[in-house]
């Protein structure tokens, strides 16, 4: 008899395992869905990153062969980039830009090595060697995100985002760009 109830002291009971299961089941509903956003998140900034770092390579090896000046487009820094393909059939959605239709785009739709697209805008020109000049360029980290970054890189060098663009940054398709449209994605941060 002692045998029979040490035999079934050992044991769980089926109702303990299935209140296991349950919080366990509480638990990742919660933790799951945090996970994967932080890990999308954390691949969207290290593609945004690299593009940003790309941009501005390109920049510099272009001013080595070139003098910028104000008619300066991007076009001009593309034959610097490092991207597979180009792309003229998607349109690519995000928040600032609100889409960019590589179809009709006057530029570049470029697929980086990273997944990434970057698209680069023929239109605009420095349009004035003022260091707060700039011409701008949309990164989607993926077709499907409706977050993109835009970087202004600035004819002194500088490259800076949409929320952190400097005072007076202008170029010469639209003028005057406001500083108080935020519009970056919420996964990005320089530091």
């Amino acid at each position: 008899v002692d045998s029979l109830v040490i035999m079934h002291r050992s044991g769980f009971t089926l109702s303990e395992l299935l209140i296991a299961l349950t919080l366990l089941g509480i638990i990742a509903a919660f933790t799951i869905p945090k996970v994967l956003t932080s890990f999308n998140g954390n691949t969207h900034l290290r593609k945004a990153k690299a593009a940003a770092f790309m941009i501005q390579a390109a920049y510099n090896d272009y001013q080595m062969e070139n003098a910028p000046t104000q008619a300066t487009k991007a076009s001009h820094l593309t034959p610097f980039f490092n991207y597979v393909s180009v792309d003229t059939v998607n349109t690519y959605y995000g928040l600032c830009p609100v889409s960019v239709d590589c179809s009709a785009l006057t530029g570049s739709c470029m697929r980086l090595g990273s997944g990434g697209m970057l698209t680069a805008n023929d239109v605009t020109s420095f349009g004035s060697t003022s260091p707060t000049n700039a011409i701008p360029f949309s990164f989607f980290p993926e077709k499907s995100t409706t977050e993109s970054i835009v970087f202004f890189l600035y004819y002194d060098g500088t490259l800076r985002t949409r929320n952190n663009v400097k005072d007076n940054t202008a170029n010469s398709t639209f003028g005057d760009i406001d500083p108080t449209i935020v519009c970056d994605a919420s996964w990005f941060s320089w530091d």
